[in-house]
Parts: C-alpha cells; sequence; structure tokens
C-alpha cells in the first residue's frame, strides 16, 4: 500500500523512530521536503516499508521478527527494486499493484513476471505498476525487468486455488477510531493473520474471524471509503463507504453521510432529527486550494469543520446560519479523503447544498488587456497571477462587477497579502497604485463569499508622476491618465514658513491632497473636487524636503494644476492710507499685522475688491483668537467697529474661499 502521508508522523519522526529502533546513529534532516513529491510505501501491518522522493533516494525499512527496525538502506531512486506489493495473495486474473523504484513510466517497457510467468502491465509509473496475475502463474517472487535490468521480490505472492473471499456488507456504516465494524461475507480464513481489512490507507487488526463474518477495531490511520477484504484467494471490495467518524464525534449521532466531488455537482445534505449531524467527505490532493460554498441552507444555526485525511482538524468549527455561506481552506497539506463535519446547533435541523471547488486560475498582463471573469460555482474563489519586478508599480481595478459583493486582495510571491482584502460591490473599486517589494509572481485573489457572478480585472502600471514645484514659482500642471494613479511633487521647505496651496484647473471628480512631511508622515490634507481647492497647512515643522501628493478617488482621472505660495504679509498702521494687496496667484493668503492699544477703537475697510465670492476676513487678538470675522463678497466692505482688550500685535486675515483669486485693498481707521 502507497499513501502520500502517515498519520501523526512526519519524515523527522518516522526516522527518528527507525534510528531508535535499529539502535543506530542516524542524523535526521529538519529542512524541508516536497511533500507531494514523497511516497511512503507500507506493508501489510501497516509499518513503513519504505520513503521515495522520486527526486533523490529512497529509504527502505527492515523489520525484525518482533517488529523492530533492523535497518534503513538508502539507494537512489532510480535504482531497479520491489519495495512492496499488494495484494500478497489472490487468484488468477487478481490486480497486483507493485511499489518499487527505477521503473518504466511506459507499460510495455516494463515486464512484470509471477514465479517466471508473464503477466501483462496495466498502468506504470516510475514508482507504481499495476498487472493481474496471469494463468498459469504459480505462487513465487514477483519480478520487474526494465531495460534489462530484473529486480525480484523479497516477499513471495501466493496463487490461491480456493474461493475468493465475498464482502457483502458492514456494520455500523459509521464508525470512530477503535470502534468495531463487523464484516459479513463469505470465504474468511478462521486464521486471523490469513485476512487483511483495509479501511483505504488503514490496515485494521483483526479480532475475531469465522468463515462469513470478520470483527476488527477502527486503525487510527483509516480513512473513509470502501473496505477491502483480502486472503490467499483473492480480495474484495465493499459496495458501499465506511465513514469514518472524527476524534470527539459520537457516530451513532451521525445522520447524514455522502460523497461530494472536488469540481463537481453541488450535494444536499439534509439533517432532520433534533441533535443529529453529518458527513460529507471529497478526496483532495496535496498542494491543491480548494474552496467550500453553502448555499439554500434552511438550518437556522450550524457549524462547518474540515477534517485532514489523518483525522486532524483542517479547520475550526465555522458558524453559519439561514442562506449559507463559504469557507476557504488552507492549502491542502496531504492527498486522500478529508471529511466535512455538518453540525447544526441543538435542535436546528434542515438541509443545505455543498459545493466543493478549486480556485478558478489564470494570468494578467500588468498594463496588458483586462481580463473578464464568470464565477459560477458558489464559494469558488478566483487567483489570477502577474509577473513583477522590484520597485514596479501596480494598480488594479475592478469593473462590470454583478457580484453582490465580495473581497479582492494582492498577494505576494511569498503568499502574504501586499494589499489585504479589500470589499467591493457591483460598483466596483479600485487598488491604489503599490510598489512591489521584490521580483517574482504576484497573484490577484478574487473571493466573492457566498455571491456569484461576473468581475473584470485589469491591472495597470502605474508609476507615480513625478516633479518638483517651487515656492512663489510657476504654476504646475499635470494630467493623471490611469485609474489609480497619483501625482507627488516635492520642494525644499524651511521650518517655520507658512504656506498656502491653490488648486485649479480640476477635471478629477474626486481627490484627496496631501502634504506630506520630509519624514512621509501627513502635515496637512484636503478633498477635492472638480470645483478645486486650496490646502492651508500649519507652519512647516522642520527644514527638508516635503511632497504634495494627489491621490485621486477610486476609477477617477483627469488634470489639475498645482500653484504653491508663501502667504502674502505685510503691516497695516492704523489711520494710514489703504494698501493694495495682490492675490492673484490662486490659493494664497494675506496676513497683515497691526499695532493696538488696550481701550483703542479700530474700524476695517476693505475696498477695490475683485476676488470673486466669496472671501473671508478675519482680525486676530495677540493671542490668536478671533477678534471679529466678516465675508467679502462685493466690491467693498466695513469690517465692524472693534474695542481692543489689550495693547500688542493684531492681525487682518484675508482667505479667498477655493481657488479664487484677485486683488483688494485694506485700511484700518480709528476715531
Amino acid at each position: 500500500m502507497v499513501s502520500r502521508r502517515r498519520s501523526h508522523m512526519t519524515w523527522k519522526q518516522i526516522g527518528a523512530a527507525a534510528c531508535a529502533g535499529a539502535l543506530s546513529l542516524c542524523v535526521l534532516s529538519t529542512a524541508p521536503l516536497p511533500a507531494a513529491d514523497i511516497s511512503y510505501v507500507y506493508d501489510d501491518l501497516g509499518r513503513v516499508r519504505a520513503v521515495i522522493n522520486p527526486a533523490s533516494d529512497t529509504a527502505i525499512y527492515a523489520y525484525d521478527a518482533v517488529g523492530n527496525v533492523s535497518g534503513i538502506m538508502r539507494q537512489p531512486s532510480t535504482t531497479k527494486a520491489i519495495v512492496q506489493f499488494t495484494p500478497s495473495s489472490g487468484l488468477v486474473g487478481t490486480p497486483v499493484t507493485i511499489y518499487g523504484t527505477g521503473f518504466s513510466a511506459t507499460p510495455a517497457s516494463n515486464t512484470v513476471k509471477f514465479n517466471g510467468t508473464t503477466a501483462t502491465v496495466l498502468t506504470a509509473s516510475t514508482t507504481v505498476l499495476t498487472a493481474n496475475v496471469p494463468v498459469g502463474a504459480t505462487t513465487g517472487t514477483i519480478s520487474v525487468t526494465v531495460a534489462g535490468t530484473t529486480a525480484t521480490s523479497t516477499a513471495v505472492f501466493t496463487v490461491g486455488t480456493g474461493s475468493a473471499p465475498t464482502l457483502s456488507g458492514f456494520s455500523p456504516a459509521v464508525a470512530g477510531y477503535g470502534e468495531t465494524v463487523t464484516l459479513t461475507g463469505t470465504n474468511y480464513d478462521t486464521t486471523l493473520i490469513n485476512n487483511r481489512v483495509a479501511f483505504t490507507a488503514g490496515i485494521g487488526a483483526i479480532a475475531t474471524a469465522t468463515t462469513t463474518t470478520i470483527t476488527v477495531p477502527v486503525p487510527g490511520s483509516a480513512q473513509t471509503g470502501p473496505i477491502a477484504v483480502s486472503t490467499a484467494q483473492g480480495r474484495a471490495t465493499s459496495v458501499q463507504e465506511f465513514f469514518v467518524a472524527p476524534s470527539g464525534v459520537v457516530a451513532p449521532d451521525i445522520q447524514y453521510t455522502g460523497r461530494i466531488t472536488v469540481n463537481g455537482p453541488t450535494v444536499i445534505a439534509s439533517i432532520t432529527t433534533p441533535n443529529k449531524n453529518g458527513l460529507m467527505v471529497f478526496d483532495g490532493v496535496a498542494g491543491q486550494r480548494v474552496s467550500l460554498g453553502f448555499s439554500a441552507a434552511t438550518v437556522t444555526q450550524w457549524y462547518a469543520t474540515v477534517y485532514r485525511p489523518d483525522g486532524v482538524a483542517l479547520t475550526t468549527p465555522v458558524p453559519y446560519g439561514i442562506g449559507g455561506g463559504s469557507l476557504n481552506l488552507p492549502v491542502l497539506p496531504m492527498t486522500g479523503t478529508y471529511t466535512i463535519f455538518l453540525d447544526p446547533y441543538s435542535i436546528y435541523t434542515g438541509s443545505l447544498t455543498v459545493t466543493v471547488s478549486t480556485e478558478l486560475t489564470g494570468t494578467i498582463t500588468s498594463g496588458g488587456a483586462a481580463v473578464p471573469i464568470a464565477i459560477t460555482r458558489v464559494g469558488q474563489n478566483a487567483r489570477y497571477t502577474f509577473s513583477g519586478t522590484a520597485g514596479q508599480t501596480v494598480s488594479l481595478q475592478l469593473s462590470a462587477v454583478t457580484i453582490t459583493t465580495g473581497f479582492v486582495s494582492l498577494v505576494k510571491p511569498d503568499g502574504t497579502n501586499l494589499v489585504a482584502p479589500t470589499s467591493f460591490g457591483t460598483g466596483g473599486v479600485v487598488i491604489d497604485t503599490h510598489v512591489l517589494p521584490t521580483s517574482g509572481t504576484y497573484a490577484i485573489l478574487v473571493d466573492p463569499g457566498a455571491y456569484t457572478g461576473n468581475v473584470t480585472l485589469t491591472l495597470y502600471n502605474t508609476p507615480d508622476i513625478t516633479g518638483a514645484i517651487t515656492i512663489d514659482g510657476a504654476s504646475v500642471p499635470f494630467t493623471l491618465t490611469v485609474p489609480g494613479q497619483r501625482a507627488r511633487h516635492t520642494f525644499t521647505g524651511t521650518a517655520g514658513q507658512q504656506l498656502n496651496l491653490g488648486i485649479t484647473a480640476v477635471t478629477i471628480t474626486n481627490s484627496a491632497v496631501s502634504l506630506l512631511k520630509p519624514d512621509g508622515t501627513t502635515l496637512s490634507s484636503t478633498t477635492i473636487t472638480t470645483a478645486g481647492g486650496t490646502l492651508d497647512p500649519p507652519l512647516l515643522p522642520t527644514t527638508g524636503t516635503y511632497t504634495i501628493l494627489v491621490d485621486p478617488d477610486g476609477i477617477y482621472t483627469g488634470t489639475l494644476t498645482l500653484t504653491l505660495s508663501t502667504e502674502l504679509t505685510g503691516t497695516l498702521t492704523i489711520n494710514a492710507a489703504p494698501i493694495a494687496v495682490d492675490l492673484s496667484r490662486p490659493g494664497r493668503n494675506a496676513r497683515f499685522t497691526v499695532a493696538g492699544t488696550a481701550a483703542q477703537q479700530i474700524t476695517g475697510q476693505i475696498t477695490n475688491n475683485t476676488i470673486p465670492p466669496t472671501t473671508s476676513a478675519v482680525e486676530l487678538n495677540p493671542d490668536g483668537s478671533t477678534l471679529t470675522f466678516v465675508w467679502v463678497s462685493g466690491a467693498s466692505v466695513t469690517i465692524p467697529t472693534q474695542t481692543l482688550a489689550t495693547t500688542g500685535t493684531y492681525s487682518l486675515v484675508i482667505n479667498p474661499m477655493g481657488s479664487n483669486s484677485g486683488s483688494l485693498s485694506l485700511q484700518i481707521t480709528s476715531p
């Protein structure tokens, strides 16, 4: 028998056990091995006979009379050798599986003989052959010849002369590890050791045997599947499947049992009795990415848990309710039969529809054509990969979405998230520009949960538009043409500077505009629309290189212009002539100071105003608090007379709304 795994034992543990049994010196590697490529071969007693790594070596185990490991032989996996065959006996025509190394993957290139009688090879790989016992065969060894080199088994195959066993049924249909199962049929051997009962990958230790019944406890390595009985006269396999109850699950409480095929039809599980539950199994392959979909659920509250072929829980219990949901499994760690345990809470009953699927897969090109995806299976995910280079910037757009809601994430080559799962609905979503941290194969993972539908992926090459902007220099226009693309413009700022940013000629529907400090953190930010706007940050906290970041929302693209200015400053003298103020640079403010004395009354006059409505005019106390405030919406306005509370330096701040610009005159008078 061969398997891709061994219950509760790792390669290191098996090796350690072998070393201890042989009382020899062993060095055990802890380096990870490609589990999907390694085969474990067992004998009729369930002991490891060989560990075959087709890419390198094979370890062959020997045992003494009482079952201790007496030696381990290591040889290249290209060496011609027969390690094990099963069954060990049978009538003419019985299918026999031969495990070993150095075989040819072409059936006709292998010559198999049963004690000298040639058999027809049915299937072949480099490690497994199948052949039927040929007419004329007698009891003896099995040999395999490939390219002139012959390997001969050490064990003898017994050719039966009596009647082969039959297996008409077994009871119970569901049982846990260690619980007894009774098999009924004919032609069993009353000598226990002459019967062999296989629970798929596990060999049971027979407790009793008559010619028509066998009792056997469920071995710890059993998997759900047909039960097989072998004697020297042949082999019989049950028509129905035996279900292994997970540890902690009471077998008599299992009302529903069923099997589902990965990527196959949906299966309805019905649990109609309170306090009962169900088992549904599927065959998985190591390395597969599998997800489950639950739909049309009528059970008010229930849980689903998935178990590996060795009985270890692959997931924790996940709660669900009316309608259903989905469950994304970890990458399958081994090949074998997985079990879905369906457990309604308390007295709830009902039915649900189960779908088991692998991911939809494909490729997408950064900067290439959009890729439409149709997800028609409940619970199925889509994983589309692309090649990325360290330092490359990309953004992602989901459009033409008919999936009610879901999540999309961007996965790095090491399997961790570059972009955490981000929700989307029928309106789509854009993943803003991200810099790829390393070269390799990235993946876009679309997880629609329990919903189905269509989505179109567009992956953009989106390097940020970069450039420089000069304080009090020329305005800087630019265009963002790709969804998710951003603009970064830098300038050198000095600690204590008061700056104003004007944002004009905007065609982007909605954007965030931020001023980043030299350390990359945000000093100030605002949101703008096509009306434009301004950003009036606090005093610059440090000297260094600052960045203006423009980040359009969602799928929006378009143009805008930035104008960066220092705040216009000056001094007003009470009862002096009006001062002309030029605010023709978009976004620029003006701050004029005036010396005042406690109890003095002052009045402000704004005249010759050409700035479109509306502009704010604020008088500030020496401590920075507001003395008074007016809106300027016409050619002139009078700021109401104020009585000064303290002696000190007062300020008058003019702030045009949005991106408005123009000029005006200021005057402060006192009776």
